[in-house]
């Protein structure tokens, strides 16, 4: 009799339960649909009908997530817009014990919880997902910080099994008579500490007498860190003096090597540690040693160092490291340079790492017109570099007396090699141009598979957490695929922010030189402000296209935005140059954050370079705008009967050669694409000696 009332009981239970919740078509007593619906137009009024306490206490909490995948999660942030903080905390909670975003829930609850200094409560959370094996890896972390910083430090230690994880589990470890091995000690401080925790650890142990916890050999590294952060120059000596470099540990936390110098740099002993390294027979000793005696200008020995990280590398990627610093040392010796990547093109990794320094030095042939040095490596470019430097070093060799000798069907490829860069570049640009082809846009789309990053951002739109979704797209982008990069992208268009769309859009790009739709190309070249640049441009006598380009390549059509510089609004002007414009236009105190009037500032500005005597065209305008109408005279004498093309090409300055050319892309789009100009018009307008370029290809 007792056996079947016992299951009477469980059965009636087990019904009961069932019973409390809701079936699948409905949430918290609510449809399912009506909810979903409400969400995505905003309306939150359905909460009025829902009792949560009571879904609390009946743990039902967790239906949300029959709307969609990580409900709970989503909802927390509704919670949040609706000034109910507790109950953010507790659907993130339920989201970390039975939802599928329970590392981005643990991220919310450290974030809230730790900024409010609540570690016992973050401590309690984190245990009851511990307890369900709902938690490991950075989340564990998480949890042992919460612990130590709650005072639980022997909770604490029974899970990280005695790692020091985290600064305050290494002090209290030490402060609870844990002796701190050279073992737990590179665990912590060579993996994650600063300067400033090994200078804390070392205040801490020296006030507590506990300096004999620690191993000789770690003492001068922790004194030195606490001498630094103090700039206390008797103990730096003192602590060099302790200081033991063991090449074994070295060879088993290679990333040690890397961190310690911060504190010798800080300590002016950069050459002290430099010379200890390079006894050392490790990759990252060697390769460490080079980069401190280059920061000293202790060229010879750098140059030994590299050449020994060469030959101990274990990797391409450690080969390509090493051999990129020792061309960029060289960077100024044209010859020896040239002689090096003679040498080690055929053996590089990845080429586009070495694009930079190929690029300096390409400037540098033009500058000092090494058409012997270009003729030379321009082959090994060609076969062993990346596109984008092929196709720079093609437009330079096209532009050089080298193509004056070549034949018409070298030339042919050396145009070729520049439609195979990047889609829409400045070099894809010209070599479509040169080449008299159409430059290409793709008819659609490819449709591609929703990856999972892109189902974690669109439960956002799902419950009207539009603004949410592009905050958590940052730093997701690369994950996400090209149609939400559309989606968003076209969302912030709509927002006004037009940087941001831009900084979306570049997602777009493809990876070769594929073509992109019209909508991607005008995601990346928005079309802003349009009547004021037309009105303005047209004013002012210049084409509105190159207006546009400015103000793309300046501020992205943000209107509010400051440089570091200074420099404000649309078309970044100096508050002192605007000024002067102002004046002359009769302007008192003019708004810079307002888009007509730095557009009409800045028109009048362009048209003021366009009328110095020392500025004959608008490549020459684009030069002074971007480094100066001093600097623009100084290089005019640097480079006498250069071609407007080759001029550029010969700038010192990296950031005026690519203003120019970004410019002009920009403004190649926005005559062409939106309207009906022919590019080889628009870029006439920049490079008057165009047409003698067209000749020499046969156009």
């Amino acid at each position: 009799m007792k056996k079947y009332l016992s299951l009477f009981l469980i059965s009636f239970i087990l019904f009961s339960c069932r019973a409390s919740e809701s079936p699948p078509s409905l949430i918290w007593g609510l449809e399912k649909t009506a909810i979903e619906e409400s969400l995505r137009l905003g309306d939150l009024t359905f909460l009025d009908e829902v009792d949560l306490n009571r879904m609390d206490r009946k743990g039902r909490l967790g239906e949300i997530s029959r709307l969609r995948e990580g409900g709970a999660y989503y909802f927390s942030f509704i919670m949040s817009r609706q000034g109910e903080p507790e109950w953010q905390i507790r659907f993130l909670e339920v989201e970390l014990l039975s939802g599928i975003y329970k590392d981005a829930a643990a991220d919310e609850l450290y974030r809230i919880l730790s900024g409010k200094r609540e570690w016992n409560r973050l401590s309690v959370i984190l245990l009851n997902a511990y307890k369900e094996d709902r938690i490991e890896g950075r989340i564990l972390d998480m949890l042992i910080e919460a612990l130590f910083e709650s005072g639980q430090s022997r909770k604490a230690r029974q899970i990280s099994g005695d790692d020091l994880l985290t600064l305050a589990a290494a002090k209290s470890h030490i402060r609870e008579g844990g002796i701190l091995t050279e073992e737990k000690f590179l665990r912590y401080v060579y993996g994650r500490a600063t300067i400033g925790d090994s200078s804390e650890i070392f205040r801490l142990v020296r006030e507590d007498n506990l300096y004999s916890r620690i191993p000789d050999s770690l003492k001068g590294y922790l004194e030195l860190c606490y001498a630094s952060a103090a700039g206390d120059r008797d103990l730096i000596d003192k602590a060099l003096g302790r200081f033991v470099l063991n090449e074994n540990l070295a060879l088993q936390y290679p990333s040690l090597v890397y961190r310690m110098r911060l504190p010798f740099m800080q300590s002016s002993q950069t050459v002290f540690l430099a010379e200890r390294l390079s006894t050392l027979s490790t990759f990252e000793a060697s390769f460490t040693a080079g980069r401190l005696f280059r920061s000293e200008k202790k060229y010879s020995e750098a140059d030994k160092s590299f050449l020994k990280a060469y030959d101990l590398a274990g990797s391409g990627f450690e080969k390509d490291r090493a051999m990129w610093y020792r061309m960029d040392l060289y960077s100024s010796n044209r010859p020896f340079l040239n002689g090096l990547i003679e040498e080690a093109a055929p053996l590089w990794s990845d080429p586009y790492y070495f694009s930079d320094v190929l690029e300096e030095h390409l400037s540098g042939i033009a500058a000092e017109a090494r058409w012997d040095l270009l003729e030379r490596i321009y082959p090994l470019i060609v076969q062993y570099g990346d596109r984008e430097t092929a196709a720079a070093y093609s437009w330079v060799h096209l532009l050089s007396p080298l193509s004056e000798r070549a034949s018409e069907g070298e030339r042919q490829k050396t145009i070729a090699l520049m439609k195979e860069a990047p889609y829409f570049s400045f070099y894809y640009v010209l070599g479509f141009v040169l080449s008299g082809d159409e430059i290409p846009l793709a008819g659609s789309s490819p449709v591609e598979d929703e990856r999972e990053t892109d189902r974690f951002i669109l439960g956002f739109y799902d419950f009207g957490l539009d603004e949410v979704a592009l905050e958590q797209s940052r730093g997701r982008e690369e994950l996400l695929s090209d149609s939400l990069i559309r989606r968003l992208s076209n969302h912030e268009q709509e927002n006004g922010d037009f940087l941001r769309s831009i900084q979306l859009s570049a997602y777009l790009m493809p990876s070769d030189n594929r073509p992109m739709t019209l909508e991607d190309v005008q995601l990346r070249y928005p079309r802003v402000f349009n009547d004021e640049i037309e009105q303005y441009s047209g004013l002012y006598g210049f084409p509105p296209e190159i207006l546009k380009g400015i103000i793309r390549t300046e501020s992205a059509f943000k209107h509010d935005i400051i440089s570091h510089a200074g420099a404000v609004g649309l078309s970044q002007l100096m508050p002192a140059t605007a000024a002067d414009q102002a004046r002359k236009l009769g302007i008192d105190d003019p708004d810079l954050t307002d888009p007509e009037t730095n557009i009409r500032i800045g028109s009048s500005y362009v048209r003021w370079i366009i009328d110095r005597p020392w500025s004959d065209n608008l490549s020459q305008m684009l030069i002074a705008y971007n480094g100066g109408g001093g600097n623009l005279r100084k290089w005019k004498r640097m480079f006498p009967g250069y071609s407007d093309e080759l001029f550029v090409e010969a700038l010192p300055y990296k950031e005026t050669r690519n203003y120019v050319k970004k410019v002009l892309t920009s403004s190649v789009v926005y005559g062409s694409v939106y309207g009906d100009e022919n590019p080889a018009d628009i870029i006439r307008k920049i490079y008057p000696d165009f047409d003698s370029l067209l000749e020499i290809t046969g156009r």
